[in-house]
């Protein structure tokens, strides 16, 4: 899945990821892509699951909303994670406000910001929440 230079602006979405969501795809590739102002339950701008390689860079995570939790982004059960130069700005949810990693075998993140997310409730990570990592 290859997912390049794409406004992903005001969508909703019932569960997943209102902006993108990707499963059970091998490599996933998001570049250059801007998530702003989407809700879901689960990964507001951007959700995937189920996958062997992620790259996720030059993205631009901005005011996304999880009614659940994970607000920016969602990943879970991915191998290989490595995400670079992405800002996550004022996104919300009850855990994960920026985003939120779980089941990943390798997680790497680099020369990111993270300005003003928020959690609500009980929850925790305002930048990344990442849970269950080897």
């Amino acid at each position: 899945m290859k997912c390049f230079s794409n406004l992903l602006q005001r969508n909703l979405a019932p569960r997943w990821g209102a902006g993108s969501i990707d499963k059970y795809a091998t490599k996933i590739f998001h570049v250059n892509n801007t998530y702003i102002d989407n809700t879901a339950k689960i990964g507001g701008g951007l959700a995937f699951a189920a996958s062997t390689i992620a790259h996720i860079s030059n993205c631009l995570f901005q005011e996304n909303n999880g009614e659940y939790g994970e607000a920016g982004i969602y990943i879970r059960s991915v191998d290989h994670i490595c995400a670079s130069k992405n800002t996550f700005i004022r996104n919300r949810a009850n855990q994960g406000g920026g985003g939120y990693v779980n089941e990943a075998t390798h997680f790497k993140i680099q020369t990111s910001k993270f300005v003003s997310n928020e959690v609500h409730g009980n929850g925790g990570g305002t930048s990344i929440y990442c849970n269950q990592q080897t």
